[in-house]
């Protein structure tokens, strides 16, 4: 279960990293993934190492490494739809209103 968060915060460190800079701008993109990572180990208690040779130890599994890669998955799409639901919240102003009822008395 660890190894799936770690991965699950290098995934979203590549994102960040990614969109943080510029496409032709690599140099920088490798420092701060370098340096997000690092975050993520420490935020683990882990070492760089330590991940690396449990990874290699994950793909050499691959039944092990499967359901890691499935949980991600499912990270990621509830993600999506916690997202979808925040952006979904206002009501569409081009619809028409809608009648209100009578009142009798």
């Amino acid at each position: 279960d660890k190894m799936r968060h770690i991965m699950w915060d290098m995934i979203r460190a590549d994102e960040y990293a990614s969109n943080f800079h510029p496409k032709n701008d690599s140099s920088n993109f490798s420092q701060e993934q370098a340096i997000l990572y690092e975050q993520i180990f420490r935020l683990y208690s882990t070492k760089a190492e330590v991940f690396r040779k449990s990874l290699a130890y994950y793909q050499s599994n691959p039944n092990l490494m499967k359901v890691i890669i499935d949980s991600l998955r499912s990270d990621e799409r509830r993600v999506l739809m916690e997202q979808y639901n925040t952006n979904n919240t206002t009501e569409d102003t081009l619809l028409p209103e809608k009648p209100k009822p009578v009142q009798t008395d």
